[in-house]
C-alpha cells in the first residue's frame, strides 16, 4: 500500500494496492473497477495475494500476467523472483526479464 503511494501517476496504468479492496473483496473506486473491464496488454502482480484478489485477477482481459515475490501457487504465465524490495527495482527486472525472453 505504501509503494502504491510513491508510483507516478499514468492514464496507462492501473495501480491496485490491498487497501483498495473492502472486506467483500470488491474494489471500493467506482472508476477503477469500471476501468477493470477493459483489455490490458499485462498483469504485474508483486508479492502476495488474497483469494479474493486473486479471483479479480482472473477475471481480468488481458494477454500476459506475470507474478513476482509470491509465495502463493498461483497459475501465472510467467512467476518470477526479484531480490530486491524497492517497487522501482522489482518493475525494472521485471521489463529486463521479459525483454529477454522476447529477445530469444
Amino acid at each position: 500500500d505504501r509503494d502504491k503511494m510513491e508510483l507516478p501517476e499514468s492514464s496507462r496504468f492501473n495501480y491496485v494496492a490491498k487497501s483498495d479492496y473492502n472486506w467483500m473483496g470488491q474494489l471500493k473506486d467506482k472508476e477503477l473497477r469500471k476501468s477493470i473491464k477493459e483489455n490490458f496488454d499485462l498483469c504485474l502482480v508483486i508479492g502476495d495475494m488474497n483469494d479474493k484478489q486473486v479471483k479479480n485477477i482472473n477475471k481480468l482481459k488481458v494477454k500476459q500476467r506475470i507474478v513476482t515475490n509470491s509465495t502463493d501457487n498461483i497459475k501465472f504465465d510467467i512467476s518470477l523472483y526479484a531480490n530486491a524490495t524497492g517497487i522501482e527495482q522489482i518493475t525494472n527486472f521485471v521489463h529486463e526479464t521479459i525483454e529477454k525472453i522476447n529477445h530469444e
